[in-house]
């Protein structure tokens, strides 16, 4: 069993079309982390959709894609709310308790700040605290940014030393073709170098509510495999495989267990 393992969540798992939040995923997701949360060593959710949560209390007359980042900035503050406040109290169902922690590309970028960091998710864990992280995006500028949720989530879980990191997103894992387009594409259930091939499969999201894409989850996985950290793709559909990915057992997804640079 993998004992500190890193779960990040996209926007477009989290949200619906109207931007309001899908509940009962992430009630699913809640009851999947508590079944694991008292046998692993560590668990950090990282999770995306403050910006979307936010479209759904407030609205600027200019359209998405043509809004001022201040707009950007106004969503996140009242989307964070609501997506935590969220998390908070479902977790509390399941009397695991939970942590806000918002993080910009400062945190890491030295190593002063990125052990302050280290430091205060360990202490979070020890005291059985789920931290729940999230990119700081009130404050964040269009030059300092991680640009979206997966390149954060392998910095944290390169900077806490993880040995899984679980990828949720909204198709099944890593395809020989784009499946949403191709319903013939095969699954890639392994990968464990990046070659020329995969390059070019790998493509950016074209879903109006995420940031990231494959390529992103990639890169992603590649940066946490030189830690030695492997990497999983699944579907937020199918939440019931991530103890099988824990424990190590076969699943419908894809696993990285890659080293080597894009």
């Amino acid at each position: 069993m993998y004992k500190k393992i890193l779960i990040k969540i996209g926007t477009a798992s989290l949200t619906e079309k109207d931007f309001s939040l899908k509940k009962e995923r992430i009630r699913d997701l809640v009851r999947e982390i508590a079944g694991i949360f008292c046998q692993a060593e560590e668990i950090i959710l990282v999770s995306s959709g403050a910006v979307a949560a936010g479209r759904s209390e407030i609205h600027f007359e200019e359209k998405r894609g043509e809004e001022k980042l201040e707009h950007k900035q106004a969503l996140a503050a009242v989307g964070q709310g609501i997506l935590f406040s969220f998390y908070k109290k479902e977790f509390k169902k399941y009397k695991i308790k939970t942590a806000q922690v918002l993080l910009n590309p400062r945190d890491f970028d030295n190593a002063e700040s990125k052990n302050n960091l280290r430091k205060t998710l360990s202490l979070l864990s020890k005291k059985n605290v789920l931290s729940i992280v999230n990119e700081n995006d009130t404050t964040a500028n269009e030059e300092l940014r991680f640009g979206d949720n997966d390149n954060l989530a392998a910095k944290v879980a390169v900077c806490k030393k993880m040995d899984l990191v679980i990828f949720l997103s909204d198709v099944d894992g890593f395809f020989t073709e784009d499946p949403h387009k191709n319903p013939n594409a095969k699954l890639i259930e392994k990968v464990t170098e990046i070659t020329p091939e995969i390059k070019k499969l790998a493509r950016e999201s074209k879903n109006s509510h995420a940031c990231g894409g494959m390529k992103s989850k990639i890169s992603a996985a590649v940066m946490a495999g030189e830690k030695g950290i492997k990497t999983a793709l699944i579907s937020s559909e199918n939440l019931y495989l991530i103890p099988d990915i824990v424990h190590g057992r076969d699943f419908r997804g894809t696993l990285f267990s890659i080293g080597k640079k894009l």
